[in-house]
């Protein structure tokens, strides 16, 4: 796996992304 290329911002945002998904996915479309 690439961890170490993944930056902290593109994780935090990669999991803002995933709890959206998770619960605001109406509000998000």
């Amino acid at each position: 796996m690439m961890l170490n290329a993944i930056d902290k911002d593109t994780l935090m945002i990669l999991f803002a992304l995933l709890k959206y998904q998770k619960s605001g996915y109406k509000h998000f479309k």
